[in-house]
C-alpha cells in the first residue's frame, strides 16, 4: 500500500524566514501545492511531488510536513510550533504531459530550497511558467502525421498505405481537438477517434489509397495507445506509490480498452 510521504527536521534557514504565525502557514502550504499540483499536470511521478512539497516547506522552517498524492488528488499537513498544524488539499484534474514547464518547476523548487525567497518571487515564478507556450497546432499536426507513417511503414506497411496513415494521422488530431473542445470525457473521446481512425482505414482501402486497412490501422493506433501513462504507472509502482500506480494502470488499460473497441466496432461496420 502506498503511505503518505513525512518529512521531519529543522531547516537551515534564516530567522527572518521562518513561518512565524498560521497566515504565512496557509500562504506557503498554499503555494507549495500550486508547484506540486503544476508537477503532477506536467507529468511528474508522485515521489517527485510529494518529496518537492515537503523541501519547499522544511526550507521555511516547518516541523514536519505529511504529503499524500494520488494521480488526482494532493494533501498535505505542516506541523511548527507558532501556528500548529495546517492542512490543505488539491483535487487533480485533466492531466497533461509538458516537459518542458516540469523542467522549469523543478528549477523553482530547487531555488526555492536554496534561497528561501519571498512568495511574491515565487508567485511571479509561477505566472512566467504558466506562460511557457506547448507546441503550436503545425507541429503537433506533423508530429501525428510523421508518428502514424511511420508506425505503419515499420509494422509492414507499403508506402501507399503509409501515406494514407499520415493524411488520416492529420485528419485524427483534428477530429481530437474537435471532441476535446465538445468537452467530451476522455474515454469518449479515445473511443470516438479509434472508430474514425478505423473506418478512414478501410474507406482509403476500398477507394484504392492504401493496400492494407491493418497496417494503416497500426500506423493511427499508435497516436492513441497511452504509452506514457503506462510507464508511469509502472515507475510509481516499482517506486513504492502502489496505489497511484494501480489507479493509473486501470487509467492505461481503460483507454487501450477504449481503442481496441473503436477499431473493431469500425472493422465491423
Amino acid at each position: 500500500m502506498q503511505a503518505k510521504k513525512m518529512f521531519q527536521g529543522e531547516a537551515d534557514v534564516e530567522k527572518q524566514n521562518r513561518i512565524r504565525d498560521r497566515k504565512e502557514a496557509h500562504n506557503l502550504l498554499y503555494l507549495a501545492l500550486q508547484i506540486g499540483e503544476r508537477m503532477l499536470l506536467c507529468g511528474a511521478e508522485v515521489n517527485r511531488v510529494e518529496d518537492s512539497i515537503g523541501r519547499i516547506c522544511l526550507a521555511y522552517g516547518v516541523q514536519r510536513v505529511d504529503a499524500f498524492t494520488i494521480t488526482e488528488s494532493i494533501v498535505v499537513t505542516i506541523h511548527g510550533e507558532p501556528y500548529g498544524s495546517v492542512t490543505q488539499t488539491r483535487r487533480i484534474q485533466g492531466p497533461t504531459n509538458h516537459l518542458k514547464k516540469l523542467e522549469a518547476l523543478n528549477q523553482l523548487s530547487r531555488t526555492i530550497c536554496e534561497k528561501k525567497p519571498e512568495f511574491s518571487f515565487i508567485e511571479e515564478e509561477l505566472v512566467r511558467i504558466d506562460a511557457i507556450p506547448s507546441y503550436s497546432l503545425s507541429v503537433q499536426v506533423a508530429a501525428y502525421a510523421l508518428i502514424s507513417g511511420a508506425f505503419c511503414l515499420f509494422f509492414g506497411g507499403d508506402y501507399k498505405d503509409m501515406a494514407a496513415s499520415a493524411v488520416i494521422g492529420i485528419l485524427l488530431k483534428y477530429v481530437e481537438l474537435f471532441f476535446r473542445r465538445l468537452k467530451i470525457y476522455n474515454f469518449f473521446v479515445v473511443l470516438l477517434c479509434s472508430a474514425f481512425g478505423g473506418f478512414m482505414a478501410f474507406l482509403a482501402v476500398r477507394t484504392g489509397l492504401g493496400n492494407h486497412a491493418d497496417k494503416i490501422s497500426i500506423g493511427n493506433i499508435m497516436l492513441l495507445i497511452p504509452g506514457v501513462a503506462l510507464t508511469n504507472a509502472i515507475r510509481d509502482m516499482f517506486q513504492g506509490d502502489t496505489i497511484s500506480g494501480l489507479l493509473r494502470f486501470c487509467e492505461a488499460l481503460l483507454v487501450a480498452v477504449c481503442v481496441a473497441f473503436g477499431f473493431a466496432a469500425a472493422a465491423g461496420i
